[in-house]
């Protein structure tokens, strides 16, 4: 069967986008196919599943019901494992095939698995899905001395899920502070006061191997010294869902290149959320922002644009991310340190700490701990392209 719209990918860029296009369209046939078997969650609520606040059912944010109601066809469970752009068909896990007119290709990323011997044992999870979560609660109920590794969002997460459950913990980081790449080394220190308030912590250190007979027992660290471990939990990032798609003629980086439309370099083809490396027309540049709240504006920016071809709006939107802990932390816009941007602090006090990051003095993005009412500022300000001067004018007159 051939549909009007394709959607690969039933998370919350993908089915976004395919109520947008119903909305838009009320006549054409929409098909999602997603390779979980279960609608569209809240994937940022997961942690809520590990430390009993929350049933896996109330996480839904779709019933089947509604996609009946909207026409909208589901093909859940299932993978597409090659696309033939000149054919306009895709091939699907089971061996079927389905045709489209226009394709959205919103498949985001799977966890990265740590690359060390015992990596396969029970008890090492990642937590990417409802699956890892449920599995990962189930495990761990009875289990202490948990190993967390990471130093990004889902590691503090993870930190504070094992917090509330009232589980002794040891997260490693392989860099010198939590968040290096994004904090200056003052902002660690602020955020490693709040993590030892739950976890040791081990900096610039690794696990070389997990050891166990079926189940993890002890890990041993780069320093040679053992450890017990009663589960070690991941996150060290995503790999990017585009490997199914071989055909040259979709461009790609680390993410599917596209335009400030959500257009690839193929006609009729789109990508947004996580696999997408979209041009931000605020910063001009290609850039890959996996957040909820990108992922979720790009399905509703793309589903018109797939249905008014000369009617296109640009996706322009600042992101900023925002782990669910005690902690107020925020990031806003493109904080990543590096060569042709300069990184300073522009407030440490008691209330707040705020550093900005500028290219060619033009404030492109703002790392915010223990005050994240500064974040719509923040983001207002990078939005309108301020200079460091503008900036440092704007911070003086709030108290």
């Amino acid at each position: 069967m051939t549909y009007s719209y394709v959607v690969i990918g039933g998370g919350i860029a993908g089915t976004n986008a395919a109520f947008a296009i119903r909305k838009n369209d009320p006549e054409g046939s929409i098909l999602i196919i997603g390779d979980e078997p279960v609608p569209v969650y809240s994937r940022v609520s997961l942690g809520k599943i590990v430390y009993g606040a929350a049933e896996p059912e109330k996480l839904i944010l779709k019933q089947y019901q509604q996609y009946e109601d909207q026409l909208i066809d589901t093909e859940l469970g299932k993978r597409v494992v090659d696309v033939h752009f000149g054919h306009k068909m895709l091939e699907l896990s089971d061996g079927s095939h389905v045709g489209y007119e226009k394709l959205l290709i919103a498949t985001g990323g799977r966890a990265r698995e740590l690359p060390v011997p015992g990596a396969d044992l029970e008890g090492v999870y990642n937590f990417q899905s409802m699956a890892d979560a449920i599995q990962g609660l189930e495990y761990v109920e009875d289990k202490d001395n948990i190993f967390v590794v990471g130093g990004g969002f889902i590691g503090i997460e993870f930190v504070d899920i094992f917090a509330r459950m009232g589980k002794k913990m040891t997260l490693m980081v392989r860099e010198p502070w939590y968040w290096s790449t994004v904090l200056l080394q003052r902002g660690g220190e602020i955020l490693d006061g709040y993590i030892r308030e739950h976890a040791d912590v081990y900096y610039e250190s690794e696990i070389t191997q997990i050891h166990g007979e079926s189940e993890v027992s002890k890990v041993t660290l780069n320093d040679g010294s053992e450890h017990q471990a009663g589960g070690v939990f991941v996150g060290i990032g995503l790999h990017l869902n585009h490997d199914f798609i071989t055909d040259e003629k979709l461009q790609k980086r680390r993410g599917i290149l596209v335009n400030e439309y959500m257009q690839t370099s193929v006609r009729d083809v789109y990508a947004v959320g996580d696999v997408a490396e979209y041009y931000d027309v605020i910063q001009q540049m290609y850039v890959g922002a996996g957040t909820w709240a990108v992922a979720s504006m790009q399905g509703m920016t793309v589903g018109h644009n797939m249905t008014h071809p000369t009617q296109l709006k640009k996706f322009e939107f600042v992101p900023s991310f925002c782990p669910k802990i005690p902690l107020p932390v925020a990031f806003v816009g493109q904080c990543r340190m590096g060569d042709g941007v300069v990184t300073e602090i522009l407030e440490d006090s008691e209330k707040r700490y705020i550093q900005g990051t500028f290219r060619n003095d033009i404030l492109i993005g703002a790392a915010i701990l223990k005050d994240s009412a500064m974040m719509g500022k923040m983001s207002a300000l990078i939005k309108k392209q301020a200079t460091k001067e503008e900036v440092v004018r704007a911070l003086c007159t709030i108290e």
